[in-house]
């Protein structure tokens, strides 16, 4: 009797777990493709199409190994669907081993928990929706944990060399890998075992370091130009500090922050629950996985001010908190219990709608949720009227690298060349005008702007992504002082605006001499009326 009620009660997990990952998956699969490629998106496309790139200069922005998979990727999936359909797979991935760690550690309730509130997360989702190394690094540091709970297990020579494999590829996916590898460190020494046992563990780690040496110096190439000559994107460290983890629960940038603080309070409750009521012995590994991980990106931090490090990049490392808190809910009485994940599921969908409706769902102008622009239509205007002589230049590269994806990777284009004719980030397509050698220091507008387009007839403006107010101003410092410059001595021929990136045309082959006023408003401005993919005519 009893093993037929056990038979069945494992049939109806299985359909449970089946139904949640039928939800976890749509969730990240449907409308994948409704949004135009963002900047960074395409950058990774760029730089995993130039693969070589990868070992012959320092232009990968991350260690190679989430950027081979995306090369390899897109051998063979080239479409917006096709690309972005890799990051849902590790999304979804990395949901399922978090599912098995969870199993691992306490039992299939919590795992079953761990499955519905982590599958449902609005921040991994949306970061399994965008073509970055996010959604792969975060199933490596997820499967670089379970491999490592292996080892204090079950060591064997076979365990060690398989857990030194899975550190280098750590190693290899993120620089802030580090923070885990130190963590697993310390529980190391920590953790009831022989001195052997531990001098062993820490040997595969020192071996996977130095698999990791080939490309150290290009790790320490980025972390001069990250830590020592970046700036911070969040507020200083402050009593508000803890609550920047709802950035990792809900993401913040779409739903009321009140209710991503909310969240967070929720989920902490759950963990503090769980630790009273289970009094299990995997506190330490609870410790070393979430809170030691905190401790040395909130550390490194503070040492070099720059809050991006944990701020931004602890939030790919939370899968414990989530584990936990599942442990708490499901160590609760049944009421308790259903009540506490009935509330953080809705949490959650409540931030998924606001998410699925201001970034997947429409163009949004508000910077907080992520800007998405008409890159599509724009290119495609520009690609249809394109003419023998005429030049593309780019104001920023965030324009440039979704131009490249719609026009050349998807198109073909290869007539008239894409310039970044700031001389701030030099990335060109073709060498037919040539671009000065990278500068420290830039002036207000370039000095040598009549240099990068000599030789063109018509030159074709992009706006920079990056002015959301009105686009007719440019609000980016060198678009605006370069716009400028550019219509007090060229006639516009057309101007064309695209919910938010404006394209203008100038005409070359006849300067405004001796012009000193901003030809812009007075120039004759084509109407085509061209309507963009949402229907609606721009002007």
């Amino acid at each position: 009797m009893n093993y037929r009620r056990q038979q069945e009660n494992t049939h109806y997990a299985r359909y449970l777990i089946l139904a949640i990952f039928i939800l976890v998956a749509a969730v990240r699969i449907i409308r994948l493709a409704r949004f135009d490629i963002f900047y960074d998106e395409a950058m990774t496309v760029y730089e995993a199409v130039h693969w070589e790139r990868f070992f012959t200069g320092r232009y990968w922005f991350y260690p190679p190994l989430s950027g081979m998979i995306h090369a390899l990727w897109i051998h063979f999936f080239k479409s917006l669907f096709g690309i972005r359909l890799l990051e849902a797979l590790f999304g979804l991935a990395g949901v399922a081993m978090a599912g098995r760690f969870a199993n691992r550690l306490f039992e299939e309730k919590t795992a079953l928990a761990t499955l519905l509130i982590f599958g449902l997360s609005p921040f991994h989702i949306y970061y399994s929706r965008e073509i970055r190394c996010y959604a792969i690094f975060s199933f490596v540091a997820i499967l670089s944990w379970d491999i490592f709970l292996t080892v204090l297990r079950n060591p064997s020579y076979r365990t060690f060399i398989v857990f030194t494999l899975s550190t280098t590829a750590l190693f290899y996916t993120n620089y802030f890998s580090i923070f885990i590898v130190l963590s697993q460190f310390t529980v190391i020494w920590f953790y009831h075992q022989p001195v052997k046992r531990k001098i062993q563990l820490s040997g595969c780690m020192i071996g996977a370091g130095i698999l990791f040496l080939p490309w150290v110096s290009q790790m320490l190439w980025i972390t001069d130009r990250i830590l020592i000559k970046g700036q911070s994107i969040v507020p200083p460290t402050t009593w508000k500090t803890p609550f920047i983890i709802s950035r990792a629960l809900i993401a913040g940038y779409a739903p009321p922050e009140w209710s991503g603080n909310l969240f967070t309070v929720l989920l902490f409750a759950a963990v503090i629950i769980g630790f009273i009521n289970r009094h299990n012995k995997q506190g330490l590994m609870f410790i070393g996985l979430f809170l030691l991980p905190f401790a040395y990106c909130l550390a490194v931090s503070l040492l070099f001010d720059f809050d991006f490090v944990w701020a931004r990049y602890l939030i790919f490392l939370n899968f414990p908190l989530f584990i936990y808190a599942a442990a708490g809910m499901v160590s609760c009485r049944l009421p308790l219990r259903l009540s506490f994940i009935g509330i953080a599921v809705l949490f959650e969908l409540y931030a998924l709608n606001y998410q699925y409706r201001n970034v997947f769902h429409r163009i949004s102008w508000d910077f907080c949720v992520r800007p998405r622009k008409e890159w599509y239509s724009s290119a495609a205007f520009i690609r249809d009227h394109l003419q023998p002589g005429d030049a593309i230049g780019h104001a920023c590269n965030s324009s440039y690298y979704p131009y490249w994806f719609y026009n050349t990777f998807r198109n073909g284009v290869t007539q008239g060349e894409v310039l970044d004719i700031d001389g701030k980030h030099l990335t060109h397509l073709m060498e037919l005008f040539p671009l000065p050698e990278q500068k420290d220091d830039y002036p207000d507008y370039p000095v040598d702007v009549d240099g990068f387009i000599a030789g063109a007839k018509r030159l074709w403006f992009v706006a920079s992504e990056w002015d959301i107010d009105d686009p007719k101003s440019f609000d980016t410092h060198f678009a605006r002082e370069l716009k400028r410059y550019l219509d007090k001595r060229y006639p516009v021929i057309m101007y064309q605006n695209f919910y938010g990136a404006p394209v203008i045309l100038y005409d070359l082959s006849t300067p405004l001499e001796g012009s000193n006023g901003n030809n812009a408003e007075s120039s004759t401005q084509t109407d085509t009326g061209t309507e963009n993919r949402a229907g609606n005519r721009v002007k």
